[in-house]
């Protein structure tokens, strides 16, 4: 787990926000994000396990920090069809038979804020489709990577959730 520290206009300001860090003996490091035709500088301290997130999370409070829990992730499935399989069931949109398509690597990667996830389905490095979804606890770790959909009546489907082996938290689109 990472702790976002703050989104900076300009890189000194970021860098001031690091060596802040630095006194207080955390490791930070400065990420600039480009979107369009500005740049932004996002303060990210960590990474921290679950045991340690909420002393560190103290300290930065009472230093006079506001820490969002930033996480990032990823993970490879392989799914008959790959993300464009991934991308139709996030529009409802009618796939292929299964049969016709083979099996293709697919990663989903994720940036989270709280619970709050921007998910990217990607192959061979280019983006196929994003999503927003959340992330939430189902109270057990699931055994298998496992996709959960709805049958439409039009004979689409929509992607709900991805449950990842492994973990207790599920992603979950829409307003399912």
């Amino acid at each position: 787990m990472f702790f976002e520290l703050g989104k900076f206009k300009d890189a000194s300001s970021a860098d001031q926000a690091r060596d802040k860090l630095a006194h207080l003996g955390l490791h930070a490091s400065v990420v600039e994000k480009s979107h369009f035709w500005a740049n932004s500088y996002h303060v990210l301290v960590g990474p921290f396990d679950d045991d340690n997130a909420n002393s560190v999370r103290a300290k930065l409070l009472s230093s006079g920090f506001s820490p969002q829990v930033f996480e990032r992730g990823s993970r490879s499935l392989r799914i008959y069809g790959g993300c464009d399989t991934m991308s139709r069931l996030l529009h409802s949109e009618r796939a292929a038979m299964r049969s016709q398509m083979p099996a293709e690597d697919c990663l989903v990667s994720w940036e989270s804020y709280s619970t709050h996830a921007l998910v990217k389905f990607a192959e061979q490095n280019s983006v196929v489709t994003t999503a927003d979804g959340k992330w939430v606890n189902r109270q057990t770790r699931f055994q298998h990577d496992a996709f959960v959909y709805r049958n439409n009546h039009d004979g689409s489907r929509t992607l709900l959730e991805i449950q990842f082996a492994g973990m207790s938290h599920a992603l979950v689109f829409g307003k399912s």
